[in-house]
């Protein structure tokens, strides 16, 4: 077999050349369309990716106010059994002076407020009554109780003969 080199081995080498430099051209050129198609399946992700990431943010702002709300209400509750421990545990019997009070009271009484101090034994007692025979039975009860003395009532609450809004204030034993 005979082989002829029509060209020399400048241009041989300068083909063989171009022939790489074709080929790393064709690379390169695949190499741009896979990342442009890599880059468009990337872009929807990352836009769902965002949103995601702002829906759990704004969950957890939510769960965190929640939660926040949760424990001042139950912090709230806790002062509230600390107070009633405190006065169920202080030395005078506040439970039955109530059912005491309560056991003076006809259904035609409201009683609406009742402040008392410990330290003096002094109570301010506060309602409404209907009528005035009402307000009568209920003061006559008040005096007759061996729970309340030194009470003090309104001559104008007793001169009113109906909705009669009360004040009393006195001491209890």
């Amino acid at each position: 077999m005979i082989k002829l080199n029509l060209i020399s081995v400048k241009q041989h080498n300068a083909l063989r050349l171009k022939a790489i430099y074709y080929y790393i051209e064709n690379f390169l050129g695949l190499f741009v369309i896979a990342v442009i198609l890599i880059s468009i399946t990337l872009i929807p992700i990352n836009h769902s990716l965002t949103s995601l990431h702002k829906r759990v943010n704004n969950e957890e702002k939510q769960n965190s106010l929640k939660n926040k709300n949760i424990t001042d209400e139950i912090d709230d509750f806790n002062d509230k059994v600390i107070i009633l421990d405190d006065i169920q545990s202080s030395t005078y019997n506040w439970p039955l002076l109530i059912s005491n009070l309560a056991g003076l009271v006809s259904d035609q009484i409201f009683l609406m407020e009742f402040n008392a101090k410990l330290s003096d034994h002094q109570f301010i007692l506060k309602g409404h009554a209907q009528t005035r025979e009402a307000y009568l039975i209920f003061k006559d009860n008040l005096i007759k109780s061996d729970s309340f003395h030194q009470l003090e009532f309104s001559l104008s609450d007793i001169l009113k003969k109906k909705d009669i809004d009360f004040a009393i204030k006195g001491s209890f034993k």
